[in-house]
């Protein structure tokens, strides 16, 4: 900034961001979106009305500026009216965007190897600074303002001073990185900043690893929309695949937050692809209550067993449609077939016969052929259905003829389900 342009309201702006104790790129940020919104107007912007803040949103938005972009500038001027012009009022005629909650992009172990084999030269020196920013899970710029002394080879630490929002913490320091950063201390011979730029007495810019980075990718024919902050992200991930605690995971990354780093178990695919689903415990229970119920001879129908009747019922009223039931020489002739066994009459069954009705799905019937061989008879006999023979839920003897209750719902169908009226209920 030239002192020719700088206005009183720019100073006094300048002036409460030093007070915040702001960094210089946030003071030039800031500053750069005030500009912009005195382009629009065309005037000073401590003038500027709520419509022309409303009208300037909307130009934002009809511009096609991101999301990012958009709420940057919406603070810098919520900052520039509260703090500066004093007008408190003016923020509420601002709103922020909502950001989509997009997934990290993750490199593989393989590819972060083909990665850092292919970073170009001279030297090790972007091939050490991407291996730290990887073996160690540090940012772009905390990886440029390391310093030799930076790194504790005794304790296996290094120490990361003025990170991200000032905060020092320490970070790991595997033995194979170790071996690779002796070997470019070796080569380079740096003092001062662990990785100098041009000239050597400035730090390397973040711009410049970023270009490293992408050559790198380039060349190792990586295909993924991978950026430099992906090392950090794959640093992260393996680390939760391997099975280490998301809360050491966070204080490795430095995050303040727990809800921040547990984002990585929604890309830790080995974590995903080694999770049991519960189907497959649906189809193991399945398999089980047929094999028990096909052995065992207790049942309500006369000589037949009442799970043969649900089982019926269930597959007429799931498969066919507007089947609604079958003559009571047919249900027998089906219970014959899958019961052939006395069974023996139990006081519990009509207690147990809705939930084991309700593990049993409708396919398990299908599969041995039964639906289809009733639907042929009925085809060749010419069958019409009729009344169906049933006991109603609050009798306790037989009925001749009694009009079918069926529920309303699928799942009350499964629920309701009585046992032929040819055979009394049990008092209880």
């Amino acid at each position: 900034m030239k002192e020719d342009k700088t206005t009183p309201l720019r100073e006094r702006m300048i002036e409460d961001m030093r007070i915040r104790g702001m960094s210089p790129k946030t003071q030039q940020a800031h500053i750069r979106a005030v500009r912009y919104f005195a382009e629009f107007i065309g005037r000073s912007p401590d003038t500027a009305t709520p419509e022309e803040l409303r009208a300037y949103q909307l130009h934002m938005t009809d511009a096609g500026v991101s999301t990012g972009v958009f709420n940057a500038r919406i603070v810098s001027l919520r900052f520039f009216f509260s703090m500066t012009c004093g007008r408190e009022e003016m923020k509420r005629y601002m709103q922020f965007r909502r950001k989509a909650k997009k997934l990290p992009v993750v490199l593989s172990v393989e590819e972060v190897g083909d990665l850092l084999a292919a970073v170009p030269g001279p030297g090790l020196k972007y091939r050490a600074a991407l291996g730290i920013s990887y073996g160690a899970g540090l940012r772009a710029s905390e990886v440029c303002n390391l310093k030799v002394a930076d790194i504790d080879s005794d304790r296996m630490l290094i120490h990361v001073d003025e990170g991200k929002n000032d905060k020092d913490r320490k970070a790991m320091l595997s033995p194979a990185l170790l071996g690779l950063l002796r070997e470019y201390w070796r080569e380079a011979r740096p003092e001062g900043w662990l990785f100098p730029g041009k000239p050597k007495i400035m730090a390397l810019s973040p711009r410049q690893l970023n270009r490293a980075f992408t050559s790198a990718k380039h060349m190792a024919g990586i295909n993924k929309p991978a950026t430099l902050h992906s090392l950090r992200h794959s640093f992260a991930t393996h680390l939760l695949e391997a099975g280490t605690d998301v809360r050491v995971i966070q204080v490795l990354l430095g995050h303040s937050k727990l809800s921040t780093t547990a984002r990585y178990t929604h890309v830790a695919t080995k974590t995903i692809r080694g999770m049991v689903s519960p189907y497959e415990m649906l189809e193991k229970l399945q398999d089980h209550t047929v094999r028990q119920d096909w052995s065992s001879g207790s049942g309500g129908c006369r000589a037949h067993g009442w799970r043969s009747q649900i089982y019926f019922r269930s597959m007429v009223l799931h498969i066919g449609g507007s089947m609604r039931g079958m003559s009571a020489s047919a249900n027998l002739k089906l219970c014959r077939r899958l019961k052939p066994a006395e069974p023996k009459r139990s006081a519990g069954m009509w207690r147990d016969a809705p939930s084991v009705a309700t593990t049993i799905l409708p396919t398990t019937l299908a599969r041995t052929g039964i639906v289809q061989s009733v639907r042929d008879r009925r085809r060749k006999t010419g069958w019409k259905p009729g009344p169906r023979i049933c006991c109603p839920p609050d009798t306790s003897t037989s009925s001749s003829r009694c009009q079918p209750r069926l529920p309303a719902s699928p799942i009350g169908i499964k629920m309701r389900f009585t046992a032929c009226c040819s055979v009394h209920r049990p008092k209880r």
